[in-house]
């Protein structure tokens, strides 16, 4: 069994600790602000090398570089980005 409650648990404690509903209310809002500040600077920590080896690639075929080729190289190494905030968004945390 782990040792770290559910989310589900914490608010039964609060409540059983006697706190009232808008204390509950406001640690279920913060939590879900930390959450969403965390998934921005991860964001951002993940496009920048992604966006270093996408100009890393784009300089490999400098004689053909179109804007068919740029929307390529991005989407190719954006993709893993679009795809975990599309699953966090779809994820009830």
């Amino acid at each position: 069994m782990s040792s770290i409650p559910s989310e589900e648990d914490c608010i039964r404690m609060l409540l059983d600790a006697g706190c009232k509903r808008r204390v509950v209310i406001h640690c279920c809002t913060v939590e879900a602000v930390a959450k969403e500040m965390l998934s921005r600077i991860t964001d951002v920590f993940f496009a920048i090398p992604l966006l270093l080896a996408a100009i890393v690639f784009m300089q490999m075929f400098k004689g053909s570089r179109s804007i068919f080729m740029v929307v390529i190289v991005l989407s190719m190494f954006l993709l893993a980005s679009v795809i975990r905030s599309h699953y966090n968004k779809k994820v009830k945390w």
